[in-house]
Protein backbone atom coordinates (compact mmCIF):
# COMPACT_ATOMS: atom_id res chain seq x y z
CA UNK A 1 0.00 0.00 0.00
CA UNK A 2 2.77 2.45 0.93
CA UNK A 3 4.79 1.53 -2.17
CA UNK A 4 1.76 2.19 -4.40
CA UNK A 5 1.19 5.52 -2.67
CA UNK A 6 4.74 6.69 -3.31
CA UNK A 7 4.30 5.87 -7.00
CA UNK A 8 1.24 8.16 -7.06
CA UNK A 9 3.17 10.90 -5.23
CA UNK A 10 6.11 10.75 -7.65
CA UNK A 11 3.70 10.80 -10.58
CA UNK A 12 1.81 13.88 -9.39
CA UNK A 13 4.46 16.01 -7.65
CA UNK A 14 6.92 16.34 -10.53
CA UNK A 15 9.80 18.81 -10.19
CA UNK A 16 10.36 19.07 -13.95
CA UNK A 17 6.80 20.37 -14.43
CA UNK A 18 8.16 23.80 -13.54
CA UNK A 19 9.49 24.01 -17.13
CA UNK A 20 5.99 23.68 -18.62
CA UNK A 21 4.90 26.81 -20.54
CA UNK A 22 8.18 28.52 -19.67
CA UNK A 23 8.65 31.77 -21.61
CA UNK A 24 12.38 31.01 -22.10
CA UNK A 25 13.39 34.25 -20.39
CA UNK A 26 12.33 34.26 -16.74
CA UNK A 27 15.00 33.10 -14.32
CA UNK A 28 12.49 32.12 -11.63
CA UNK A 29 10.36 29.11 -12.48
CA UNK A 30 8.85 28.42 -9.09
CA UNK A 31 7.97 30.05 -5.79
CA UNK A 32 8.91 28.50 -2.47
CA UNK A 33 7.76 28.94 1.10
CA UNK A 34 7.95 27.10 4.39
CA UNK A 35 4.81 25.99 6.19
CA UNK A 36 4.64 24.77 9.79
CA UNK A 37 2.46 22.07 11.35
CA UNK A 38 2.03 21.67 15.11
CA UNK A 39 2.50 18.39 16.99
CA UNK A 40 2.23 17.34 20.61
CA UNK A 41 5.22 17.61 22.93
CA UNK A 42 7.69 14.78 22.47
CA UNK A 43 9.74 13.11 25.17
CA UNK A 44 12.55 13.61 25.64
CA UNK A 45 12.08 17.33 24.93
CA UNK A 46 13.71 18.74 21.79
CA UNK A 47 14.39 22.47 21.77
CA UNK A 48 15.03 22.37 18.00
CA UNK A 49 11.37 21.48 17.45
CA UNK A 50 10.20 24.85 18.80
CA UNK A 51 8.55 27.14 16.26
CA UNK A 52 7.49 30.70 17.02
CA UNK A 53 4.37 30.28 14.88
CA UNK A 54 2.80 28.04 17.51
CA UNK A 55 4.96 28.95 20.49
CA UNK A 56 5.55 25.24 20.78
CA UNK A 57 6.75 22.16 18.91
CA UNK A 58 6.15 21.72 15.19
CA UNK A 59 7.44 20.32 11.93
CA UNK A 60 8.33 22.42 8.91
CA UNK A 61 7.91 21.63 5.22
CA UNK A 62 9.30 23.33 2.14
CA UNK A 63 6.75 23.66 -0.66
CA UNK A 64 7.49 24.74 -4.24
CA UNK A 65 4.82 25.87 -6.73
CA UNK A 66 5.43 26.39 -10.45
CA UNK A 67 4.80 29.96 -11.61
CA UNK A 68 3.77 29.33 -15.23
CA UNK A 69 1.40 26.42 -14.47
CA UNK A 70 -0.82 25.54 -11.46
CA UNK A 71 1.36 22.69 -10.20
CA UNK A 72 2.90 21.78 -6.87
CA UNK A 73 6.33 20.64 -7.99
CA UNK A 74 8.31 20.31 -4.77
CA UNK A 75 7.60 19.08 -1.25
CA UNK A 76 10.47 18.57 1.20
CA UNK A 77 10.24 17.62 4.87
CA UNK A 78 9.45 17.21 7.63
CA UNK A 79 12.14 19.22 9.40
CA UNK A 80 12.36 20.43 12.98
CA UNK A 81 10.29 23.58 13.47
CA UNK A 82 13.29 25.67 14.51
CA UNK A 83 15.19 25.04 11.29
CA UNK A 84 15.43 28.17 9.13
CA UNK A 85 13.80 28.41 5.71
CA UNK A 86 17.01 29.53 4.02
CA UNK A 87 18.99 26.73 5.69
CA UNK A 88 16.53 24.14 4.36
CA UNK A 89 16.78 25.66 0.87
CA UNK A 90 20.58 25.66 0.86
CA UNK A 91 21.33 22.38 2.61
CA UNK A 92 18.46 20.00 1.92
CA UNK A 93 18.31 19.55 -1.81
CA UNK A 94 16.39 22.30 -3.57
CA UNK A 95 19.28 24.65 -4.29
CA UNK A 96 21.33 21.83 -5.79
CA UNK A 97 18.36 20.65 -7.86
CA UNK A 98 17.96 24.01 -9.62
CA UNK A 99 19.56 24.85 -12.95
CA UNK A 100 22.79 26.86 -12.44
CA UNK A 101 21.10 29.98 -13.86
CA UNK A 102 17.74 29.38 -12.19
CA UNK A 103 16.34 31.34 -9.24
CA UNK A 104 13.22 31.09 -7.09
CA UNK A 105 10.65 33.61 -5.91
CA UNK A 106 10.27 33.82 -2.12
CA UNK A 107 9.14 36.10 0.70
CA UNK A 108 11.24 38.39 2.86
CA UNK A 109 12.20 35.57 5.22
CA UNK A 110 14.69 34.34 2.62
CA UNK A 111 17.78 36.46 2.01
CA UNK A 112 21.51 36.17 1.59
CA UNK A 113 21.63 33.87 -1.45
CA UNK A 114 21.94 34.78 -5.13
CA UNK A 115 19.22 32.31 -6.11
CA UNK A 116 16.62 33.77 -3.75
CA UNK A 117 14.50 36.53 -5.32
CA UNK A 118 12.71 38.11 -2.37
CA UNK A 119 10.59 41.30 -2.55
CA UNK A 120 13.52 43.70 -2.10
CA UNK A 121 15.06 42.60 -5.42
CA UNK A 122 12.25 44.34 -7.33
CA UNK A 123 13.39 47.49 -9.14
CA UNK A 124 10.05 49.04 -10.10
CA UNK A 125 6.35 49.04 -9.25
CA UNK A 126 5.40 46.55 -12.00
CA UNK A 127 7.92 44.05 -10.73
CA UNK A 128 6.79 44.53 -7.11
CA UNK A 129 3.19 43.82 -8.10
CA UNK A 130 4.16 40.69 -10.01
CA UNK A 131 6.19 39.38 -7.10
CA UNK A 132 3.31 40.11 -4.73
CA UNK A 133 0.90 38.16 -6.95
CA UNK A 134 3.21 35.16 -7.06
CA UNK A 135 3.57 35.14 -3.26
CA UNK A 136 -0.20 35.56 -2.76
CA UNK A 137 -0.80 32.65 -5.13
CA UNK A 138 1.60 30.53 -3.11
CA UNK A 139 -0.25 31.40 0.11
CA UNK A 140 -3.40 29.99 -1.49
CA UNK A 141 -1.59 26.66 -1.86
CA UNK A 142 -0.54 26.76 1.79
CA UNK A 143 -4.13 27.55 2.75
CA UNK A 144 -5.45 24.64 0.69
CA UNK A 145 -3.08 22.29 2.46
CA UNK A 146 -4.24 23.56 5.84
CA UNK A 147 -7.86 22.65 4.96
CA UNK A 148 -6.89 19.16 6.08
CA UNK A 149 -7.28 18.92 9.84
CA UNK A 150 -4.28 16.60 10.11
CA UNK A 151 -2.10 19.55 8.99
CA UNK A 152 -4.07 22.38 10.55
CA UNK A 153 -4.53 20.87 14.01
CA UNK A 154 -2.08 19.49 16.54
CA UNK A 155 -0.78 16.07 15.45
CA UNK A 156 -1.41 13.72 18.38
CA UNK A 157 -0.03 10.38 17.16
CA UNK A 158 3.02 8.80 18.75
CA UNK A 159 5.64 6.37 17.47
CA UNK A 160 4.44 2.86 16.62
CA UNK A 161 6.12 -0.36 15.58
CA UNK A 162 6.17 0.65 11.91
CA UNK A 163 6.62 4.42 11.73
CA UNK A 164 7.75 7.21 14.00
CA UNK A 165 5.38 10.10 14.59
CA UNK A 166 7.51 12.25 12.29
CA UNK A 167 7.31 9.69 9.49
CA UNK A 168 3.55 9.36 9.95
CA UNK A 169 3.10 13.11 9.63
CA UNK A 170 5.33 13.16 6.55
CA UNK A 171 3.11 10.56 4.87
CA UNK A 172 0.01 12.59 5.76
CA UNK A 173 1.53 15.79 4.36
CA UNK A 174 2.47 14.13 1.07
CA UNK A 175 -1.02 12.63 0.78
CA UNK A 176 -2.58 16.07 1.31
CA UNK A 177 -0.20 17.57 -1.28
CA UNK A 178 -1.24 14.96 -3.87
CA UNK A 179 -4.95 15.54 -3.20
CA UNK A 180 -4.46 19.31 -3.44
CA UNK A 181 -2.60 18.92 -6.73
CA UNK A 182 -5.43 16.76 -8.09
CA UNK A 183 -7.96 19.47 -7.19
CA UNK A 184 -5.90 22.01 -9.13
CA UNK A 185 -5.81 19.71 -12.17
CA UNK A 186 -9.50 18.79 -12.07
CA UNK A 187 -11.09 22.05 -10.97
CA UNK A 188 -8.46 24.74 -11.70
CA UNK A 189 -8.66 26.46 -8.31
CA UNK A 190 -5.17 28.01 -8.66
CA UNK A 191 -5.27 31.16 -10.78
CA UNK A 192 -2.67 32.18 -13.37
CA UNK A 193 -0.35 35.11 -12.73
CA UNK A 194 1.31 37.49 -15.14
CA UNK A 195 5.02 37.04 -14.62
CA UNK A 196 6.66 39.09 -17.37
CA UNK A 197 10.26 38.47 -18.35
CA UNK A 198 11.19 41.94 -19.63
CA UNK A 199 12.14 43.17 -16.16
CA UNK A 200 14.41 40.15 -15.69
CA UNK A 201 16.42 40.86 -18.82
CA UNK A 202 18.55 43.39 -16.99
CA UNK A 203 19.44 40.74 -14.38
CA UNK A 204 20.60 38.38 -17.10
CA UNK A 205 22.49 41.19 -18.79
CA UNK A 206 24.41 42.00 -15.59
CA UNK A 207 25.19 38.32 -14.92
CA UNK A 208 26.61 37.74 -18.40
CA UNK A 209 28.60 40.97 -18.38
CA UNK A 210 30.32 39.92 -15.16
CA UNK A 211 30.84 36.39 -16.46
CA UNK A 212 32.49 37.75 -19.63
CA UNK A 213 34.61 40.11 -17.53
CA UNK A 214 35.85 37.38 -15.18
CA UNK A 215 36.38 34.80 -17.93
CA UNK A 216 38.31 37.18 -20.22
CA UNK A 217 40.22 38.95 -17.42
CA UNK A 218 38.55 42.24 -18.27
CA UNK A 219 38.89 42.16 -22.06
CA UNK A 220 35.12 41.83 -22.47
CA UNK A 221 32.15 42.62 -20.27
CA UNK A 222 32.52 44.30 -16.88
CA UNK A 223 36.16 44.38 -15.77
CA UNK A 224 36.50 44.04 -11.99
CA UNK A 225 39.46 46.03 -10.65
CA UNK A 226 40.39 47.78 -7.41
CA UNK A 227 39.26 51.10 -8.90
CA UNK A 228 36.08 49.60 -10.38
CA UNK A 229 34.82 46.91 -8.00
CA UNK A 230 31.58 44.97 -8.37
CA UNK A 231 28.66 47.39 -8.75
CA UNK A 232 30.86 50.28 -9.90
CA UNK A 233 29.13 53.23 -11.53
CA UNK A 234 31.55 52.83 -14.45
CA UNK A 235 30.03 49.40 -15.16
CA UNK A 236 26.54 50.89 -15.15
CA UNK A 237 27.38 53.92 -17.27
CA UNK A 238 26.42 53.66 -20.93
CA UNK A 239 24.29 50.52 -20.50
CA UNK A 240 20.58 49.83 -20.21
CA UNK A 241 21.08 49.66 -16.44
CA UNK A 242 21.76 53.39 -16.32
CA UNK A 243 18.23 54.07 -17.57
CA UNK A 244 16.18 51.59 -15.54
CA UNK A 245 17.74 51.63 -12.06
CA UNK A 246 19.59 53.86 -9.64
CA UNK A 247 23.26 53.42 -8.82
CA UNK A 248 22.42 51.90 -5.42
CA UNK A 249 20.04 49.40 -7.05
CA UNK A 250 22.69 48.50 -9.61
CA UNK A 251 25.28 48.03 -6.87
CA UNK A 252 22.96 45.79 -4.84
CA UNK A 253 21.98 43.68 -7.85
CA UNK A 254 25.58 43.36 -9.04
CA UNK A 255 26.81 42.09 -5.68
CA UNK A 256 24.15 39.37 -5.84
CA UNK A 257 24.38 38.45 -9.53
CA UNK A 258 28.18 38.33 -9.71
CA UNK A 259 28.10 35.25 -7.49
CA UNK A 260 26.26 33.38 -10.26
CA UNK A 261 28.96 34.35 -12.75
CA UNK A 262 31.70 33.26 -10.36
CA UNK A 263 30.03 29.88 -9.82
CA UNK A 264 30.19 29.19 -13.55
CA UNK A 265 33.85 30.20 -13.72
CA UNK A 266 34.81 28.14 -10.66
CA UNK A 267 33.03 25.06 -12.04
CA UNK A 268 34.59 25.68 -15.48
CA UNK A 269 31.15 25.76 -17.08
CA UNK A 270 29.66 28.12 -19.65
CA UNK A 271 26.22 29.65 -19.12
CA UNK A 272 23.74 28.71 -21.88
CA UNK A 273 23.62 31.06 -24.84
CA UNK A 274 19.81 30.89 -24.77
CA UNK A 275 19.87 33.07 -21.64
CA UNK A 276 22.12 35.73 -23.16
CA UNK A 277 20.01 38.79 -23.98
CA UNK A 278 20.25 41.78 -26.25
CA UNK A 279 18.19 44.97 -26.10
CA UNK A 280 16.45 46.22 -29.21
CA UNK A 281 15.24 49.74 -29.95
CA UNK A 282 11.73 48.58 -29.01
CA UNK A 283 13.03 47.44 -25.62
CA UNK A 284 14.54 50.85 -24.96
CA UNK A 285 11.33 52.62 -26.00
CA UNK A 286 9.19 50.37 -23.79
CA UNK A 287 11.47 50.86 -20.79
CA UNK A 288 11.49 54.62 -21.33
CA UNK A 289 7.67 54.65 -21.40
CA UNK A 290 7.59 52.76 -18.09
CA UNK A 291 10.05 55.26 -16.56
CA UNK A 292 8.05 58.25 -17.82
CA UNK A 293 4.81 56.73 -16.56
CA UNK A 294 6.31 56.18 -13.14
CA UNK A 295 7.61 59.76 -13.01
CA UNK A 296 4.15 61.13 -13.84
CA UNK A 297 2.40 59.38 -10.93
CA UNK A 298 1.01 61.98 -8.54
CA UNK A 299 1.63 60.98 -4.88
CA UNK A 300 -1.59 62.76 -3.87
CA UNK A 301 -3.67 60.56 -6.17
CA UNK A 302 -1.99 57.47 -4.73
CA UNK A 303 -2.93 58.56 -1.20
CA UNK A 304 -6.52 59.24 -2.28
CA UNK A 305 -6.84 55.63 -3.39
CA UNK A 306 -5.81 54.26 0.02
CA UNK A 307 -9.07 53.10 1.61
CA UNK A 308 -7.66 51.31 4.65
CA UNK A 309 -7.78 53.70 7.62
CA UNK A 310 -4.92 51.92 9.39
CA UNK A 311 -2.76 52.16 6.28
CA UNK A 312 -3.46 55.90 6.17
CA UNK A 313 -2.53 56.10 9.84
CA UNK A 314 0.83 54.46 9.04
CA UNK A 315 1.37 56.97 6.22
CA UNK A 316 0.77 60.00 8.47
CA UNK A 317 3.01 58.56 11.19
CA UNK A 318 5.86 58.25 8.70
CA UNK A 319 5.11 61.68 7.22
CA UNK A 320 5.23 63.25 10.68
CA UNK A 321 8.39 61.32 11.54
CA UNK A 322 10.19 62.49 8.40
CA UNK A 323 9.13 66.14 8.62
CA UNK A 324 9.91 66.47 12.36
CA UNK A 325 13.03 64.25 12.29
CA UNK A 326 11.43 61.83 14.72
CA UNK A 327 9.99 64.33 17.20
CA UNK A 328 6.52 62.96 16.52
CA UNK A 329 5.35 60.01 14.46
CA UNK A 330 7.52 57.04 13.55
CA UNK A 331 11.22 57.82 14.00
CA UNK A 332 13.45 56.28 11.35
CA UNK A 333 16.15 56.02 14.00
CA UNK A 334 14.16 53.13 15.50
CA UNK A 335 14.06 51.27 12.19
CA UNK A 336 13.32 51.56 8.48
CA UNK A 337 9.97 51.64 6.77
CA UNK A 338 7.84 48.73 7.97
CA UNK A 339 9.95 48.08 11.07
CA UNK A 340 8.17 46.03 13.73
CA UNK A 341 9.55 48.51 16.28
CA UNK A 342 7.12 51.07 14.83
CA UNK A 343 4.24 48.62 14.99
CA UNK A 344 4.88 48.02 18.68
CA UNK A 345 4.27 51.69 19.44
CA UNK A 346 0.55 50.99 18.92
CA UNK A 347 0.21 47.26 19.71
CA UNK A 348 -3.52 47.39 20.45
CA UNK A 349 -4.33 49.45 17.36
CA UNK A 350 -2.52 46.99 15.06
CA UNK A 351 -3.52 43.83 16.96
CA UNK A 352 -5.91 42.78 14.17
CA UNK A 353 -3.10 42.99 11.58
CA UNK A 354 -0.10 40.70 11.45
CA UNK A 355 3.60 41.50 11.28
CA UNK A 356 3.75 40.70 7.56
CA UNK A 357 0.92 43.18 6.88
CA UNK A 358 2.74 45.95 8.73
CA UNK A 359 6.05 45.26 6.97
CA UNK A 360 4.39 45.35 3.55
CA UNK A 361 2.14 48.37 4.21
CA UNK A 362 4.83 50.17 6.20
CA UNK A 363 7.33 50.01 3.34
CA UNK A 364 4.75 51.25 0.83
CA UNK A 365 3.38 54.03 3.05
CA UNK A 366 6.85 55.10 4.18
CA UNK A 367 8.04 55.45 0.58
CA UNK A 368 4.87 57.38 -0.26
CA UNK A 369 5.47 59.71 2.69
CA UNK A 370 9.04 60.30 1.47
CA UNK A 371 7.66 61.20 -1.99
CA UNK A 372 5.36 63.76 -0.37
CA UNK A 373 8.26 65.35 1.50
CA UNK A 374 10.60 65.33 -1.52
CA UNK A 375 7.86 66.88 -3.70
CA UNK A 376 6.99 69.53 -1.11
CA UNK A 377 3.42 68.25 -0.84
CA UNK A 378 1.35 68.47 2.34
CA UNK A 379 -1.32 65.78 2.84
CA UNK A 380 -4.77 67.21 3.66
CA UNK A 381 -5.78 67.00 7.31
CA UNK A 382 -9.22 65.59 6.53
CA UNK A 383 -7.52 62.35 5.44
CA UNK A 384 -5.66 62.01 8.75
CA UNK A 385 -7.23 59.26 10.92
CA UNK A 386 -7.83 60.03 14.61
CA UNK A 387 -5.03 59.18 17.01
CA UNK A 388 -5.85 55.93 18.86
CA UNK A 389 -6.14 56.23 22.62
CA UNK A 390 -3.69 54.05 24.54
CA UNK A 391 -5.42 51.25 26.41
CA UNK A 392 -3.73 50.60 29.74
CA UNK A 393 -4.44 47.55 31.88
CA UNK A 394 -7.16 48.31 34.46
CA UNK A 395 -5.02 47.13 37.37
CA UNK A 396 -2.34 49.64 36.34
CA UNK A 397 -4.93 52.46 36.28
CA UNK A 398 -6.29 51.36 39.71
CA UNK A 399 -2.78 51.31 41.16
CA UNK A 400 -2.09 54.82 39.83
CA UNK A 401 -5.36 56.16 41.27
CA UNK A 402 -4.63 54.53 44.62
CA UNK A 403 -1.17 56.08 44.71
CA UNK A 404 -2.36 59.57 43.80
CA UNK A 405 -5.64 59.81 45.69
CA UNK A 406 -5.70 57.08 48.28
CA UNK A 407 -4.94 56.97 52.03
CA UNK A 408 -2.60 59.94 52.16
CA UNK A 409 0.31 57.87 50.84
CA UNK A 410 0.29 59.48 47.44
CA UNK A 411 0.84 62.99 46.19
CA UNK A 412 -2.20 64.49 47.92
Amino acid sequence: MTHSYFLIYEYKIVFNNRWRQWNERSQSLLSIDGTDCAHNEMFPFCTKAYTHKFNGPGWKYEVGVAIAVPDIVWVNGPFEGGRGDKTIFQEDGLRDALHPSECVECDGGYEGDSKLKNPVTATNQVERIQKSQVRARHEIVNGRLKLFEVLNGVFQHNDNSRYTAKEQHGLCFMACAVITQLTFELHGYLYDVEYAYENKKTDLFISYQYYDGIESNGLHGFAITTKNPVGSVKHQRGTICERVMTSSQFRSKSQTLVTIAREFVEKKESPPDSFRVTFTLQDYEKLQKEIDKKKNIDPMSVLDKVNDEKAKFVFFQYYDGITTIGEIGFSLRAGGYGSIAHMRVFPTYFSSRGDSWFRRVGKHMGQLAREFVDSGLVPPDHLRPPMPQPLLPQDMIDAANQTIYGNGNGFY
